[in-house]
């Protein structure tokens, strides 16, 4: 039996599914379990960041070019990847998908003879937007079960689908960093960590606050993204004196050791692995709340605070807040520490091999 992760792109580019897909594969391998990425595309922004895992095996699925259209380009992957498919999959194995449109790319009688995962991967009306809900519709008799990263999220699937054929299982997301030993000291060095995309990501509002704070605070972001989105990024922090880009990290830890908050402006999340490294550091989080899951990884009071999208002023008094004095940050800190628990890696891989094995 194989378990097939099948996705848009790769797992060795940048992104919360494709950091899921190979925590996943590492950890399955360890067990001696046989994994297989499906992939369709490598997005040339993203890039081949990191290198193959030993043992693992991907195929690109239909091997067609990019087109400009996501969805299309799917349906076109699976129309001339379907002998491919036939080949690839057999009775018996396990699917993993990460997007419902994936139901109807693949075949009837692919979905019929195995075990079908769907795993949540962003806020519902966005995972369950649009065409997403017809493919969803139309093939949820082939879902064996759906993992969900809440309680919160659970209870909004069950409402949305009253009527659904499957066990819903919750999973969070696990964090790939180890949980530090000790807290951090107060500090005005702020950070955010994430892909660079305006339109999700919206960092429009880390200047804003930025502008609001003033010194003696500074903002150092990290991320990668298109040639555009940079040359847009760039442009903000040309204005100001308090914002710094500083590139991708591939050593994420002592980045966060390195400041005193992280933020997060998103237009909307399905999870937010960086909010969980944030916060397996220590680091207080003060973010817009613009999806469900922010609450349970944010306790508002305790570890950061949720502020409503889009006050930028609110945001900054909460920063402010966070860091008036020493024993005020220090409280934060640890309760950051504590909570980091709940999203160990060996824990959470554990129950994901319980699943799926």
């Amino acid at each position: 039996m194989t378990i097939h992760f099948i996705s848009y792109s790769k797992s060795t580019s940048s992104g919360g599914v494709q950091t899921t897909i190979r925590g996943l594969q590492r950890f399955l391998l360890a067990k001696g379990v046989p994994c297989q990425e499906l992939y369709v595309y490598d997005y040339p922004d993203n890039g081949n960041l990191l290198p193959e895992l030993v043992g693992s095996t991907s195929v690109r699925w239909g091997n067609t070019p990019y087109i400009g259209q996501r969805k299309l380009h799917l349906l076109m992957a699976a129309a001339t990847g379907y002998q491919q498919i036939q080949r690839t999959v057999s009775d018996g194995d396990t699917l993993v998908l990460f997007n419902p449109f994936y139901l109807i790319c693949l075949p009837r009688k692919i979905l019929k003879r195995t075990r079908v995962v769907l795993v949540q991967t962003n806020r519902f009306d966005y995972f369950l937007g649009g065409i997403q809900r017809w493919a969803f519709q139309a093939r949820k008799q082939y879902i064996d079960i759906m993992t969900v990263y809440t309680d919160a999220d659970k209870a909004t699937l069950q409402q949305l689908v009253p009527d659904a054929p499957f066990p819903i299982e919750v999973i969070p997301r696990a964090c790939r960093l180890d949980r530090a030993n000790s807290t951090l000291n107060r500090s005005t060095e702020l950070i955010y960590i994430g892909r660079i995309h305006e339109q999700h990501k919206n960092l429009s509002g880390l200047f804003q606050v930025m502008d609001t704070l003033g010194a003696p605070y500074r903002l150092s972001i990290y991320g990668g993204g298109s040639k555009e989105e940079l040359a847009r990024l760039q442009r903000q922090i040309d204005l100001r004196d308090n914002v710094r880009y500083c590139g991708e990290s591939q050593d994420v830890a002592p980045a966060l050791r390195a400041h005193g908050v992280f933020l997060m402006t998103s237009h909307f999340e399905g999870f937010g692995n960086t909010l969980i490294e944030a916060r397996s550091q220590g680091l207080p989080i003060v973010a817009y709340d613009t999806f469900e899951a922010l609450h349970w990884i944010v306790r508002e009071g305790q570890n950061g605070h949720v502020i409503p999208p889009y006050d930028h002023r609110a945001f900054a008094d909460a920063i402010l807040a966070i860091t008036a004095d020493d024993a005020t940050y220090q409280r934060y800190s640890e309760a950051a520490l504590a909570l980091a628990d709940d999203t160990d890696q060996e824990r959470i891989l554990a129950r994901w091999h319980r699943l799926l094995v």
